[in-house]
């Protein structure tokens, strides 16, 4: 072991006397300093070692005094304050506190363990000191100790021997795991060794005190490592070799070993190449019919299975029946050349129905051997009978005649449901044979066997089309609760209904706007006075003062009796105001037919143009202006005609206003219909009425691109040319056929002109 693995340290003195210049574990000064030296040491930082050491002492006790023995720990390293340190005098010519020949229990410190020596006898005297535990503080500052040393000072004087101290070193405790060695560059898929260790926390290797399971897995790699069952047995500290093998090729691969309860270990780097070629491979046999021609492919396999090119020499390949009674036919000797990675064996055959047939390939050299999965060879099929299973569902099977194999019939239903039972096909049978509609707010529902969509039922709530949810609402729209002195808003899917702010008013719920009131007591400003407000059509009006001016007593909510006429001011100038035993008498101002100005309480004819109407619509609105009526001007214009009865202006009552033409709706037309508009003629075609009471002109009968002529004479169109001798023209009247809507044909008698 290196210094650098220093952490536990046990120390054993045995009895014996030595010269003070004597070499070896320990020596003694003539001051009586004993020192312990460690040649070796390893340990676990941070952890305890029980040692035993042994002074023996010269036959001179004279030489010791009454004091302390003192034990020093080494540098580095400090005692166990927890732990009990007994010393024991033999034969019990030192009294150490305890009583002759008793031995004393003590408590070590940090760095020192005390001993007091109460009295010396004449005899030679032995102490033996167990229990004294040492630890490291850390693997360094173990390493940082040339030689540990516990150095065990002695009181008194002049000591001229010296006690051997033999040193015994012990590893620390089971901390984890460690690889054994380095793991050099490997084959992907081929197996290789490791091997790992218990070790302490110093990297020294611990015997475990139990069997212990160790796994092995990847901590760096993309591949799959497989790897034998490890352990590390009772009493061990190493798993021996263990197979493992890793699956990819990559560089940089660093493996990880696991215990429970032990601190994780981690590989070395290394990488991983391909192999070589290791083994055939057959690929898949479907179902074969007797006597009928089949291939087979053999592969070429590397460690982990993949197909590999060959690289090399051609790989010679045999194929044999495995499994199986019959007879294969056909087979010889192939060959995967090189640059190939396969090899296809043609016009194989086998004259033996049977199932779970297999069939070998092999190289005859270093390469596994391959063996094909199980397939069936069955009796051909002649016909499209033998292959029928009598299931509708999976339609009408045939057979191939060039296999002798059955095939499978196309589907008879495809996207539909097939009812085996009926032979039919369906779209769906319920709805959850139905596409979800893209719609989330609608379902899919199957109706008479047809799959259709309804909307999604959310009861007093709605759809949120978003995700299909139901919610209280989406939109404003949703949230309306019919009452007008609300606003209705839907704030994250719920609704709000906030009441209409109409300030110190009301809200009025036949139409949500703001009124100052709906009934009387509400416009009551609480004063006698000016009379009792009132609400009109939700606005307050002003009351009538019950007593003139002068004459209320707001204190006491009554009229006082007048004295002189000026107590009788109703502030009204077309009112005479007098005042007749005490009550106050307001007469109106006579203007006869005229009106009473309120400004001035002069009588006038008019105040507004309500006050000049005489009733009549035919001589225009009348107008008040500067207080004197004036004619209205006349509705209509010169042409029109005033129809006082009905408050209108029209164009005509009857034809004869309308010089030549029609009055209808009392307006003058061309034509009433198309009677009306016919000229008389033939050839210019027949003429219409529009619906605007306009006469249209016809569309001419007769085709004159075609060389027809029109004779107004007898109606009719007419096809001329001249007779064979070029004498005299001859005209035939066309008459037109239409077949089928194809074609058009024109036909004629013949008229000498």
């Amino acid at each position: 072991m290196t210094r650098s693995k220093w952490c536990w340290l046990a120390v054993a003195v045995a009895g014996m006397l030595l010269p003070a210049v004597a070499l070896g574990a320990a020596s003694v000064d003539t001051k009586g300093a004993v020192t312990v030296n460690a040649d070796d040491n390893v340990g676990d930082a941070g952890a305890f070692a029980a040692a035993t050491a042994s002074i023996i002492e010269e036959a001179d006790p004279a030489d010791i005094t009454v004091g302390n023995i003192v034990i020093t720990a080494p540098a580095g390293f400090e005692f166990d304050t927890t732990a009990e340190v007994t010393v024991t005098p033999n034969p019990g010519d030192l009294n150490l506190g305890a009583g002759d020949g008793i031995a004393l229990v003590v408590t070590p410190e940090e760095d020192t363990i005390t001993v007091p020596v109460t009295e010396v006898s004449t005899a030679a005297t032995t102490l033996t000191f167990t229990g004294i535990t040492l630890r490291a503080l850390d693997c360094e500052a173990a390493d940082a100790t040339a030689t540990p040393d516990v150095t065990v000072t002695a009181p008194g004087g002049d000591l001229t021997d010296a006690a051997l101290i033999d040193v015994t070193i012990t590893a620390g405790e089971l901390a984890g795991l460690m690889f054994n060695a380095a793991i050099a560059n490997q084959v992907a898929c081929t197996n290789f060794n490791v091997a790992v260790r218990s070790v302490d926390a110093c990297e020294n290797p611990v015997n475990v005190a139990a069997d212990t399971a160790v796994a092995f897995a990847v901590a760096t790699g993309t591949g799959e490592l497989t790897a034998a069952a490890a352990q590390i047995a009772n009493g061990a500290s190493t798993t021996g070799n263990v197979a493992v093998s890793y699956d990819t090729i990559e560089e940089g691969v660093v493996l990880e070993a696991t215990a429970e309860g032990l601190t994780a270990a981690e590989s070395s780097e290394f990488n991983v190449a391909a192999s070589a070629a290791a083994a055939l491979a057959v690929q898949p046999i479907a179902t074969q019919a007797v006597g009928f021609e089949f291939e087979v492919t053999v592969l070429l396999l590397d460690a982990c299975g993949d197909e590999i090119v060959n690289a090399g020499d051609p790989v010679t390949v045999t194929l044999a029946r495995g499994d199986g009674t019959g007879a294969l036919g056909g087979q010889d000797v192939r060959a995967i050349n090189a640059g190939a990675s396969s090899v296809t064996f043609t016009g194989l055959t086998y004259d033996t129905a049977e199932a779970d047939v297999t069939i070998t390939a092999n190289d005859g050299g270093a390469l596994t051997d391959a063996v094909s999965d199980a397939f069936d060879v069955i009796a051909a099929c002649t016909e499209d009978a033998d292959c029928d299973d009598a299931v509708f569902c999976n339609g009408a099977e045939t057979c191939n005649l060039d296999t002798g194999l059955c095939e499978d019939g196309e589907l008879p239903c495809a996207a539909e449901l097939c009812v085996e039972a009926d032979d039919v096909c369906l779209e769906c049978i319920d709805a959850e044979d139905c596409a979800a509609p893209e719609d989330l707010c609608m379902v899919a529902v199957c109706e008479d066997n047809v799959c259709g969509e309804t909307a999604k039922d959310c009861g007093d709530d709605v759809c949120n089309p978003a995700d299909g949810a139901c919610v209280e609402c989406v939109a404003a729209a949703d949230c309306d609760d019919a009452n007008l002195c609300t606003t209705d808003t839907c704030v994250d899917l719920a609704c709000v209904n906030t009441p209409v702010d109409c300030g110190d008013e009301f809200c009025d719920p036949a139409t949500g706007g703001c009124v100052e009131c709906f009934e009387d007591a509400e416009c009551d400003d609480g004063l006698f006075c000016n009379g009792a407000e009132s609400c009109v059509l939700g606005a307050c009006e002003a009351g009538t003062p019950p007593c003139l001016i002068g004459l209320c007593d707001e204190e006491n909510d009554w009229c006082a009796p007048c004295v002189a006429d000026g107590d009788c001011d109703d502030e009204n100038l077309c009112t005479t105001d007098a005042c007749v035993l005490g009550e106050c008498v307001n007469t109106a101002v006579d203007c006869g037919e005229e009106l009473c100005d309120p400004a001035d309480g002069e009588c006038v004819e008019c105040l507004e143009d309500a006050n000049c109407d005489d009733g009549v619509f035919c001589n225009g609105a009348e107008v008040c202006a500067d207080k004197a009526c004036a004619a209205g001007t006349a509705p209509c214009t010169a042409e029109e005609i005033c129809l006082e009865d009905e408050d209108a202006c029209v164009e005509c009552v009857e034809d004869s206003d309308c010089d030549g033409e029609f009055c209808v709706d009392d307006v003058c037309v061309e034509c009433r219909n198309a009677a009306d508009c016919d000229d008389g003629l033939w050839c210019n075609g027949a003429e219409t009425c529009s619906a605007a009471g306009a006469c249209v002109a016809g569309t001419a009968p007769c085709d004159a691109a075609a060389g027809e002529t029109c004779n107004e004479e007898l109606d009719q169109c007419e096809l001329c040319m001249f007779d064979i001798w070029g004498c005299y023209p001859v005209c035939i009247p066309t008459l037109t056929l239409t077949v089928f809507g194809l074609m058009t044909l024109r036909f004629g008698r013949r008229r000498q002109a």
